[in-house]
């Protein structure tokens, strides 16, 4: 179900994240640098659900944490537990050599910030009017794997 993207996913995550983000949408590019590792330490992972790409997530291996960019569910498949799989999927895999995980996420995006409170994220820190266009604050957010 949860598996490493392929070149072959490239366009579905791209029409995922153009269908899902107002904000930060990422160009094929973009996707296609994260996908064919760019950086050594990024990862997308897929979720593969009856032959679809029904989800993504993007991050970056940082020394001994972890920071996700982007987890994006398809609307007609959010409230399934895909979300909760691929942060389970980090603390499963990469739970010798990482500690925690972060992020950061808009502070009007309250759909995201309940997800990540219900997962067990914290928050941390907020950075001021750190979006433009339109201006939000960032909200940092943590996951202890171990401590």
């Amino acid at each position: 179900m949860i598996r490493r993207a392929e070149s072959s996913d490239i366009k579905y995550i791209f029409d995922i994240d153009s269908k899902n983000f107002v904000f930060e949408k990422y160009t094929i590019l973009d996707i296609e640098k994260f996908v064919n590792k760019f950086n050594k330490n990024d990862y997308v992972l897929v979720i593969d659900f009856n032959e679809k790409i029904v989800g993504y997530m993007i991050f970056r291996v940082v020394d001994d944490f972890i920071e996700i960019f982007k987890i994006c569910i398809m609307s007609e498949y959010r409230k399934k537990g895909f979300g909760f799989l691929f942060i389970k999927y980090i603390c499963d895999n990469f739970n010798e050599d990482i500690y925690k995980i972060i992020l950061e996420v808009r502070a009007k995006n309250k759909i995201a910030i309940n997800f990540y409170e219900r997962v067990g994220f914290k928050k941390i820190f907020i950075k001021k009017n750190y979006y433009k266009n339109p201006i939000d604050d960032a909200i940092i957010y943590e996951k202890m794997i171990k401590e």
